[in-house]
């Protein structure tokens, strides 16, 4: 739900041609990622599990996935933030640099999105339910904030600006309680030793 509701507030207070081009900004930025960042997070959910089971550490294996996604998000975030209206206008036409123009300012938030939803999975491996739930009322909370901010009339750079504060404080937080979870687990490993 949290995910659709800025389309929502955005078509409430801007015109077509702005909501279509946000929407497919999120969408062209969002699909790629979340099938390889979905395929990503089940493997390493499988690994984790299993080190779970043989009480065994993961805070290495977190380590080295949050690296390689940070790298891997790299090499998308920054022609994206620099080349943005540039490449939806080489791959999609003219009629969607608007669309190129959104992805500039979202495409921090998506990058850190794309580094911290695969190891998500960590959380729910650890039992710890109610650091997601927090996390996740949280987010819902952070969001709901749009409802107001969508009616000051900002522009549209401005409100995306705040929306992409929104994702990216709500994902360092929610990536903040993965790795916490996972030195907690390898310490109490450690303690039992």
């Amino acid at each position: 739900m949290g995910t659709h509701l800025p389309l929502i507030f955005v078509s409430n207070a801007y015109t077509v041609a702005v909501v279509g081009s946000f929407n497919f900004s999120k969408y062209i930025l969002t699909a790629p990622i979340g099938f390889i960042g979905q395929n990503l997070s089940q493997v390493f959910l499988e690994r984790i599990s299993q080190k779970r089971r043989d009480d065994k550490p993961i805070f290495k294996d977190l380590n080295r996935l949050t690296g390689f996604l940070a790298l891997t998000s790299l090499t998308f975030v920054l022609p994206l933030m620099f080349l943005g209206p540039w490449l939806f206008t080489f791959v999609f036409g003219s009629q969607w640099e608007m669309a190129g123009e959104f992805s500039q300012i979202l495409a921090i938030a998506i990058g850190i999105r794309f580094v911290v939803s695969p190891t998500s999975g960590l959380l729910l491996a650890l039992g710890k339910v109610k650091l997601v739930s927090i996390w996740q009322w949280t987010h819902f909370l952070l969001v709901i904030t749009l409802v107001p901010v969508s009616k000051l009339n900002w522009e549209i750079e401005s409100f995306l600006i705040y929306f992409s504060c929104i994702e990216i404080v709500s994902y360092i937080l929610y990536g903040g309680f993965i790795y916490y979870a996972a030195a907690i687990n390898d310490r109490n490993l450690t303690a039992v030793s």
